[in-house]
């Protein structure tokens, strides 16, 4: 109970910095999530995610993937997906990275993933468990981007 109230404390605290539609990032607070629950192909929710100067969520750790899922259902209320797009693909290389161009460093696949089919190079986090799957790019999905702020 008091992390609970910890963490809500924490996020209202440090949510003063990000937008009125962000929020900080509890583990990094110089980034900011923003949520997008209008569901978008992959290429369209990082053109979105341009456009308020940042990319698709790369994750760092298990600990900040189910972070972010359990965010993610709270913001997503109105979703029928089970899942969510966020910054991991299969475009450059035929090898999975960061849609910033960075190297994957960490997995944190589901069972049997990533699904090795031709249409599927972009990955999703599932709002339960928070693995990781590759889907295929055109399927419309709510989003995660991440962006820095100044502090």
């Amino acid at each position: 109970m008091l992390v609970a109230l910890l963490l809500v404390f924490v996020v209202l605290v440090s949510s003063e910095k990000c937008p009125d539609d962000s929020v900080n990032s509890f583990f990094d607070k110089s980034t900011c999530f923003y949520y997008g629950t209008q569901k978008r192909a992959y290429f369209n929710a990082e053109e979105e995610c341009r456009n308020r100067n940042g990319h698709l969520i790369k994750t760092k750790n298990t600990m900040e993937d189910i972070y972010i899922a359990q965010q993610a259902v709270t913001h997503f209320t109105n979703s029928l997906t089970s899942d969510f797009w966020f910054g991991l693909n299969k475009m450059e290389n035929n090898a999975w990275s960061w849609i910033d161009g960075t190297k994957m460093e960490y997995s944190n696949w589901d069972k049997n993933e990533p699904y090795n089919h031709t249409d599927n190079i972009c990955g999703a986090i599932a709002f339960a468990g928070a693995h990781w799957s590759a889907q295929d790019c055109y399927k419309v999905k709510p989003f995660v981007c991440e962006f820095e702020i100044k502090v």
